[in-house]
């Protein structure tokens, strides 16, 4: 539930959202579809969005625009369900330069949306529109080089077909990791007896929605097995509440994160230098482009 406005804090309290961008249109046009949404559920609070890359506009300027504008308290809040390098690292390196340049702001910083009850019913709600039970369901999602990241998608999995009733599931990864989407569909079709669907654990459309779609239409002719493409979690008033209620969580500062697998706490085979790495200053290869370009 949405918290009552707090009157002494609004006038100057902002909430920046950031989006990680794309190159699509589409995908760009759901981000702001999507801040448009939050903003009508904060009608009193300065509401922007702002991207790491691939689109304009940066989410440092917006923060820089917003502060010199007037927020006194600002909220940066990632439009993400993971929580990999961009939550970990390149947003808190946002939050590290709007913190040196305005001294005088108080800045929080907002969680990542996870995995939730609300959108693994909401993921429910989309599959079962297929009427999913007794079929087969592979779910997708964006790649990382962090494992509990992505491990945080095989949970999302097997909690999906437990309230769809699916007893067949697999995971595929767009990039960067494996299993990938052509590989785990070949995996959950071997023991599919019937109908396979297909959602991609995704808040937005772009470049990487288009070629999972690829990948299953290719699937689908190749091997003449019925493939449905159940979607992505697209702009909805359950991502536009749950990003208000970490909004509120931020300014309470209630930041309920799991941490016990971090790769910035836990040593895993290849990426043992990441341990102790300081907070924020951009550990992931694009956060010098996040923050300059």
């Amino acid at each position: 539930m949405v918290q009552p406005i707090r009157l002494d804090e609004v006038d100057k309290t902002g909430l920046l959202l950031v989006g990680h961008g794309s190159v699509s249109p589409d995908g760009v046009a759901e981000n702001f579809e999507i801040s448009n949404l939050v903003s009508e559920l904060l009608p009193e609070v300065s509401v922007e969005i702002g991207f790491l890359e691939l689109a304009f506009p940066r989410a440092v300027e917006i923060g820089r625009a917003m502060i010199a504008g007037g927020i006194e308290r600002l909220v940066v809040q990632p439009v993400m369900l993971n929580c990999a390098g961009h939550v970990k690292s390149d947003i808190p390196a946002v939050v590290n330069i709007l913190r040196q340049e305005f001294p005088s702001a108080t800045i929080h910083y907002g969680q990542s949306l996870g995995v939730q009850y609300e959108l693994i019913m909401e993921a429910k709600d989309k599959i079962e529109r297929f009427h999913a039970r007794g079929s087969s369901l592979l779910l997708t999602a964006r790649g990382t080089s962090d494992p509990d990241a992505n491990a945080e998608i095989y949970k999302a999995a097997r909690l999906i077909a437990d309230v769809t009733g699916i007893k067949e599931f697999s995971v595929g990864f767009s990039g960067v990791t494996w299993p990938s989407v052509p590989d785990a569909l070949n995996a959950v079709a071997r023991g599919s007896g019937g109908l396979l669907l297909c959602f991609s654990w995704y808040i937005g459309t772009g470049k990487l929605i288009e070629r999972i779609s690829q990948d299953i239409e290719q699937y689908r002719l190749q091997s003449g097995t019925e493939v449905i493409n159940a979607g992505y979690f697209g702009p909805s008033t359950v991502i536009a509440n749950l990003l208000v209620a970490s909004f509120w969580n931020a300014l309470d500062h209630i930041i309920p994160l799991n941490c016990d697998m971090c790769q910035y706490r836990r040593p895993f085979p290849g990426i043992e230098d990441r341990v102790g790495l300081e907070i924020g200053h951009g550990h992931s290869h694009l956060a010098h482009d996040h923050l300059h370009n």
